[in-house]
């Protein structure tokens, strides 16, 4: 289990463990399953046979994880890649929200998402199971335009501000 796992389930289960605290109307058998399923099946299964009582985690025992930085989407800047040959540029607004990028059939959408995605990946999900490494190297690139392939996308963060990720 990495780090990132292992803050996932500290906060699941300072999350999980918070509710019980609020919720007076639970009996405490019903708390010491729920409990018991942060270990294993053989703990559910002495909590449901009422053999063990699992022991509460002290406040000390659960490491309270932070929120990560909120990051919106700001613009992707795009050349020689895919169905785009000159650089164009995609304003977007950075909020919550949900965004729609919209328009006719071949004018880039696509091309735009995949651009992306690779820049934040380096993979596409279009090309990450093709057998032939070929097959994606001489397809990725915009062959009726000579310029060199360049992916940016800028991300605004909250509190920190513009960071910029690319791919050339």
């Amino acid at each position: 289990m990495d780090g990132h796992e292992r803050d996932e389930d500290n906060l699941l289960l300072s999350e999980v463990f918070a509710l019980l605290a609020q919720n007076d109307d639970l009996p405490e058998q019903a708390q010491y399953v729920v409990l018991a399923a942060f270990e294993d099946e053989a703990a559910i299964a002495e909590a449901l046979g009422g053999q063990a009582t699992p022991a509460k985690p002290s406040a000390r025992e659960i490491t309270p994880v932070e929120e990560p930085v909120g990051a919106f989407l700001k613009s992707i800047s795009v050349c020689g890649f895919r169905g785009i040959g000159s650089r164009v540029d995609l304003e977007l607004h950075p909020a919550v929200g949900l965004t729609v990028v919209a328009g006719r059939n071949g004018s880039g959408k696509s091309s735009f998402s995949e651009a992306l995605e690779f820049a934040i990946t380096g993979n596409t999900y279009r090309w990450s199971g093709k057998k032939s490494l070929t097959t994606w190297t001489e397809h990725w690139r915009n062959l009726h335009n000579g310029v060199p392939c360049e992916v940016v996308v800028e991300l605004a963060e909250e509190d920190v501000g513009i960071t910029k990720v690319g791919v050339t």
